[in-house]
């Protein structure tokens, strides 16, 4: 595979995983390490609970870490990372020109078992 491949898949992959999330952006919640949905999901109704994620990890001091960066990372910041990795393909022409561009498109690719 290309590097301007590996860019592309990348980003795809960013895009759907972004926009089959609860839209963003997140909110955190002072009392509980939670990530809230944004204030317009909440719709008891339909069936959707404002709490999007609730970080339980068995080390107590990591839970609210992760519930402020999964919070930071809303699908809007990942489309946005999908946007600058598909820039990177079509300026890179398959270069390394830009080492941070193939970092995070292999990352997000080894994440996914890709």
């Amino acid at each position: 595979m290309s590097g301007v491949d590996e860019l592309r898949r990348a980003a795809k992959l960013l895009r759907e995983r972004a926009t089959g999330a609860t839209p963003g952006p997140w909110e955190g919640y002072a009392r509980l390490p939670v990530v809230l949905a944004p204030r317009e999901e909440w719709d008891l109704g339909e069936g959707r609970q404002r709490i999007a994620h609730m970080c339980m990890p068995y080390r107590e001091e990591r839970k609210w870490a992760n519930a402020a960066y999964i919070t930071l990372m809303h699908p809007p910041v990942a489309l946005a990372l999908a946007d600058w990795l598909d820039d990177e393909a079509a300026r890179g022409l398959g270069r390394p020109d830009n080492v941070a561009a193939y970092a995070v498109a292999r990352a997000v690719l080894r994440e996914a078992g890709e």
